[in-house]
């Protein structure tokens, strides 16, 4: 399933260390899924995140969508709504803004985001408003040798990280301080293995079906901008694909994937599986 924001969603740690190796055959599985991702209009409404908990499913997280955008994500705690989020979007359709409330509507924080004229993110900029105030900005620069430079400002302190993209165009690498941190190899904009400091991981996928709602119903053509929004690659590099992963494998666990799919070969029903064990489902509603 898809990985959320860096701000306000939830994230799943993985990272990667495989060196990126591109051919024509790449190329064309990118230029034939950017295909399929423009033309699908799924009729999405909603889906829900169920979480085991205490060995019962358990209410996470709602995403609501209107013509196939995110317009509202609502979060639960042991049954009640903890916190929501609203998006806003430019004049092109692009992300714009995150605002984070409190059950009652009170504003507790907000990210804002800002491109140029390739598309690409170039600025993040997130205020909190609760008791523990928090600010900082987050700048790209994008460079002509196919990299991404990230500053973070917060409190006066400045982290760097470093992108680099291949030949499609795609994040593959993250650096902090010259040092690989995360290393993705991709089949067109599918993720097949990634590498951390907690394992090896390899992904496969099912032969059929797609995700109901893609990044660039979200961010835009470009697909750096996934990435940067999460500013980190193993926070956003598998929200590339539309494709149904069926397991991710390591040395220490296999997640599987189960799916029920509709007459237009979109999942109604996903379990997650790790180990052998349920531990999550998404739930899918249509118009």
């Amino acid at each position: 399933m898809k990985k959320n924001s860096p701000f306000f969603f939830l994230l799943a740690i993985l990272t990667i260390t495989m060196t990126i190796s591109c051919s024509s055959d790449n190329d064309e599985n990118i230029e034939e899924e950017s295909e399929q991702q423009e033309n699908e209009t799924t009729g999405l409404i909603k889906f829900e995140e169920w979480k085991v908990i205490d060995g019962d499913l358990k209410l996470r997280v709602i995403n609501e969508f209107e013509n196939s955008k995110h317009i509202k994500f609502s979060y639960y705690h042991n049954g009640e709504l903890d916190n929501y989020i609203t998006p806003e979007y430019n004049s092109d359709g692009f992300l714009s803004k995150e605002i984070n409330h409190n059950p009652t509507g009170t504003i507790l924080s907000t990210a804002s985001f800002a491109y140029d004229i390739e598309d690409r993110i170039t600025e993040i900029i997130y205020d909190s408003y609760t008791e523990t105030h928090i600010s900082f900005t987050i700048s790209f620069s994008h460079n002509a040798d196919n990299t991404i430079i990230s500053e973070k400002v917060l409190s006066g302190n400045t982290d760097t990280k470093t992108f680099k993209l291949n030949q499609n165009g795609l994040v593959y690498q993250e650096l902090i301080d010259d040092n690989i941190v995360t290393n993705v190899t991709y089949d067109g904009f599918k993720p097949v293995t990634l590498n951390s400091d907690a394992g090896d991981f390899t992904y496969s996928y099912e032969t059929e079906g797609k995700l109901p709602y893609s990044f660039k119903d979200i961010y835009g053509e470009n697909p750096v901008n996934p990435i940067l929004y999460a500013n980190n690659l193993e926070g956003g590099f598998d929200f590339l694909t539309t494709d149904l992963v069926s397991s991710i494998v390591s040395d220490e666990s296999e997640t599987n994937f189960e799916y029920t799919l509709n007459e237009n070969k979109n999942p109604t029903l996903t379990k997650v599986y790790k180990n052998g064990s349920l531990v999550k489902e998404f739930r899918y509603f249509y118009e």
